[in-house]
C-alpha cells in the first residue's frame, strides 16, 4: 500500500532539510513579524489539550491555509495560500531545559543525525545566522550529501523562529514552541514541544533537488510530515531514549491498536476539517517483532483522514490489492493468489523513477479482512522484509468516511542494492510510513472523485 514508497521517501525527506551552494551573509534579514501560526491555535491556546491528545505519541497535523510573507535578499515574497505543518511531543524536561537545548545551535551537531558542523556567521542579541553542514554518505556517490545551509534564528522566551536564508528549498520558515505542563510523570517535569514549519517546494534550486521533485511531484505531499517527524524524533530520543530491548510480539499482534476516546475523536475530526481534509498522524513509540533471527524494532504510525465516499466503497478499495494499481502509477504489475483461510497473497512489482535512476523492487503481501470494516496486511517475502499494517473505516457523514491506517515498514538485511540506499538515511525505519500517508490519501481521494464523476449522469 502506501509503504510502496519506502525506497525513496527517506532519501527525499532528508532533502527537505536542505542542501545548498553556499553564499556569504554578513547581516540578518529584516524579519519583524514571523507570520507563523502557533501550534496551539486549534486548541484554543491550551497546551494541556494538545498534550492530552498526543499522550505518549508524536502528533502531526496541518494548519488552515493562510497568507504569509518570507524575507529574502531580493525583498519580501508574499504567499496567499500557505499551509503550515505542526508536530507536537511531550518530553521529560523543563521548559528551560528545552529552551537551552534549542538555543545552543552548536549542540545541533549530535542532536540531529547527518548534521556534522554548526558555525555562527552573525549574532546580535537574540538573532543569529548559522551555517550548518549536512553529510549523508550513500553507496551511490551521485546521491551522497556533503553540503551547507544557512538559517536565521530568532529566539524569544517561549519560542524559536527560523528562516531559510540559503538552501535548495529556497523559501521557508518555522517555529519551535515549548509549554510547561502541570502534571509531572513519576515526579519528572513534562514539557510540550511543538514545531510549526512550511517551505516552498515549488521553487527549488540545484540539479539534484530539482530533478527529484520534478520526477516525483507527489513527494511534496509527504515532505512536511517527514521534516516534522525527523526533527521531533531527534528531540524525543535526546530526552526519552528507547530502551535497548522490549517485549516482543509475533505477527499480526505486532500492529498497535490506537484507540481514541469520543472527545479525542472529535478533536481529530476538528483538525482534519480545519486543514481541508489533510490527515492527522500519531507516530507511536517503537515495538519489537519476534523473528527467527532477532527482535526487530518497528516504528508504527496511525493516520486518520476523511475520504469522500461511503465506508464500504473505501474499504473495498484500500483492503484489496487489485485496486492498488489504480492508485499508484509506480505499481507495474500485481499477481494474486487466494488462500484457504480467506486471505490473499499479492505479488506486487514496483518501479520508482528518481529522475536519473530507476529502482525496481518487489513487495509480497498477505492481506486479510478481519471484519467488514477492518483489514490487516503483512509482508511474506519480497524486497521490503518488514511491512505490517491495519486499515479501518467508519462512517463520518452520509457522504464521507473516517479512515485510520496503522502502518510500519523496514528494509531487511537482504534488500537489493538500489533499494538499500534508503537504509543510509536518518530514521529510515520510521519516516516512510509517516511521509507516505498524505500521498495515499490524496491518491484515494482523487480516485473516488473520478469514480463519482464517471457515475454521475
Amino acid at each position: 500500500m502506501s509503504t510502496a514508497y519506502a525506497p525513496f521517501f527517506c532519501y527525499v525527506l532528508v532533502l527537505g532539510l536542505g542542501t545548498v551552494s553556499l553564499s556569504v551573509h554578513a547581516a540578518p534579514l529584516n524579519w519583524v513579524d514571523p507570520q507563523i501560526p502557533s501550534a496551539l491555535a486549534p486548541f484554543d491556546g491550551q497546551a494541556s489539550r494538545l498534550a492530552s491528545l498526543a499522550e505518549q505519541d508524536m502528533l502531526i497535523y496541518q494548519q488552515p491555509r493562510q497568507v504569509t510573507t518570507t524575507p529574502t535578499e531580493r525583498g519580501n515574497r508574499r504567499y496567499q495560500n500557505v499551509s503550515f505543518n505542526s508536530s507536537a511531543l511531550v518530553v521529560s524536561a523543563t521548559p528551560s531545559q528545552v529552551r537551552q537545548l534549542l538555543s545552543d545551535y552548536t549542540r545541533y551537531v549530535g542532536l540531529f543525525p547527518s548534521l556534522t558542523e554548526a558555525k555562527t556567521l552573525y549574532k546580535q542579541g537574540q538573532i543569529s545566522q548559522v551555517q550548518y553542514r549536512i553529510e549523508v554518505p550513500v553507496p551511490i556517490p551521485l546521491l551522497s550529501f556533503d553540503e551547507k545551509v544557512i538559517l536565521q534564528h530568532q529566539l524569544s522566551e517561549h519560542a524559536l523562529s527560523t528562516l531559510i536564508v540559503d538552501s535548495p528549498i529556497q523559501y521557508g520558515l518555522g517555529q519551535f514552541e515549548w509549554f510547561p505542563l502541570a502534571d509531572a510523570k513519576n515526579g519528572t517535569p513534562q514539557t510540550l514541544v511543538t514545531l510549526t514549519q512550511w517551505g516552498d517546494l515549488n521553487a527549488p534550486k540545484g540539479f539534484l533537488v530539482t530533478t527529484l521533485l520534478k520526477a516525483l511531484p507527489e513527494v511534496k505531499l509527504g515532505i512536511p510530515n517527514g521534516i516534522g517527524a525527523f526533527v521531533m524524533e531527534s528531540i524525543r530520543r535526546r530526552y526519552d531514549p528507547d530502551p535497548a530491548t522490549g517485549r516482543t510480539y509475533p505477527q499480526p499482534q505486532i500492529i498497535p491498536q490506537h484507540s481514541l476516546s469520543a472527545a479525542q475523536t472529535q478533536q481529530v475530526k476538528h483538525l482534519i476539517q480545519r486543514a481541508n481534509g489533510q490527515p492527522v498522524v500519531f507516530a507511536h513509540r517503537p515495538v519489537w517483532l519476534k523473528t527467527p533471527k532477532r527482535a526487530e524494532k518497528l516504528f508504527f504510525s496511525t493516520s486518520y483522514a476523511q475520504l469522500d465516499a461511503p465506508p464500504s466503497k473505501i474499504f473495498d478499495t484500500l483492503a484489496q490489492p487489485t485496486r492498488y494499481q489504480q492508485l499508484f502509477r509506480q505499481i507495474k504489475k500485481i499477481q494474486l493468489q487466494p488462500n484457504a483461510d480467506g486471505s490473499t497473497n499479492a505479488d506486487i512489482r514496483v518501479g520508482v523513477g528518481l529522475g536519473v535512476i530507476n529502482i525496481p523492487f518487489q513487495i509480497k503481501l498477505r492481506t486479510q479482512k478481519i471484519n467488514p470494516t477492518t483489514a490487516i496486511y503483512q509482508a511474506n517475502g519480497g524486497d521490503v522484509e518488514f511491512l505490517d499494517g491495519r486499515v479501518q473505516v467508519e462512517a463520518w457523514s452520509p457522504r464521507a468516511s473516517l479512515v485510520s491506517i496503522t502502518a510500519s515498514s523496514k528494509l531487511g538485511d537482504n534488500a537489493p542494492f538500489l533499494l538499500s540506499i534508503g537504509k543510509s538515511m536518518p530514521y529510515a525505519d520510521m519516516l516512510p510510513s509517516i511521509g507516505a500517508t498524505p500521498i495515499l490519501i490524496e491518491r484515494a481521494n482523487r480516485y473516488f472523485q473520478q469514480e463519482s464523476r464517471r457515475n454521475t449522469p
